[in-house]
């Protein structure tokens, strides 16, 4: 009596079967000849290369034989999954299947939102970076100008000192040369290479006679013509003389002396130091 349509089995897997074992079949088979093949080789010529190549065969031998045990394994793991599909009926592998894309596809849709919270989070390091960037770029630039600064600081101190040193030096050639017990006023000269300069105390009066050729004999010949009508009972001379016009100031004080002023002369300590302020003709 034949079988009704509802006691067949709704997959048939013995094809499958069939080929794992004729696969493990042929592994032994191979794994066989391997191992003839050695002991006759070994057999005939017992030589050096031969026990290198006999070692050698037998670590392939041995991961053959690893291999082979693994496939085993996985025959094992095979079967018993091929068991439990053949006890499932069309509902149950139709709801299987239907299982198995529900959850790929619910896998998909987090893949796709982990994929964009890895953008989002990319967009901020992004901007987190470049906001750093910039940062540092201020940073650095605040830290130049700052180093500018105290340059700067450092270089004005130095002027304010340098130029308090000079006022000094004025403030202390001043008292030294001007005589405040005497009756007469005074008249400060500066001579330089460039020529003379004369300074009215009492009317705060600077002329300067420098020549802007640097010729020290036409400012002279200025001078004398200058003072010719100065009366010498009222004022006298205090005469400040830079290094650079130490050979000229015998000649000045001689013309005084001929005008009947009396007169003092005092050295400057360098060409830089000027009471009459140090402007270039």
């Amino acid at each position: 009596m034949p079988r009704s349509n509802e006691d067949e089995s709704p997959i048939s897997l013995f094809s499958f079967q069939d080929i794992i074992t004729s696969i493990t079949g042929i592994m032994f088979l191979v794994v066989l000849l391997l191992v003839m093949i050695m002991l006759s080789s070994f057999e005939k010529n017992t030589s050096d290369p031969v026990a290198v190549e006999t070692c050698r065969l037998t670590q392939e031998l041995s991961e053959l034989k690893k291999k082979l045990q693994s496939l085993q394994n996985n025959q094992t793991e095979l079967a018993e999954q091929l068991a439990k599909l053949k006890k499932l009926t069309p509902a149950e592998l139709a709801a299987r299947k239907m299982e198995l894309q529900q959850a790929i596809h619910s896998r998909t849709l987090e893949l796709k939102n982990l994929i964009q919270q890895l953008k989002i989070q990319q967009d901020k390091l992004s901007l987190i970076q470049q906001t750093l960037e910039n940062q540092q770029k201020q940073l650095t630039f605040q830290q130049e100008e700052s180093i500018k600064f105290k340059a700067r600081q450092v270089e004005i101190k130095r002027e304010i000192a340098q130029l308090e040193k000079i006022l000094r030096q004025q403030e202390k050639l001043m008292q030294f040369t001007i005589q405040s017990s005497s009756s007469k006023s005074p008249i400060l000269l500066e001579l330089s290479k460039s020529g003379i300069q004369l300074f009215y105390p009492d009317k705060n009066q600077l002329h300067d006679m420098r020549s802007s050729k640097g010729d020290f004999a036409e400012s002279q010949s200025q001078f004398e013509s200058f003072i010719a009508p100065i009366p010498p009972e009222q004022y006298y001379f205090c005469i400040t003389v830079k290094p650079e016009a130490f050979r000229y100031a015998a000649n000045v004080a001689a013309l005084l002396q001929k005008n009947l002023f009396e007169r003092g002369i005092e050295l400057l300590p360098n060409d830089q130091i000027s009471i009459m302020g140090g402007n270039t003709p």
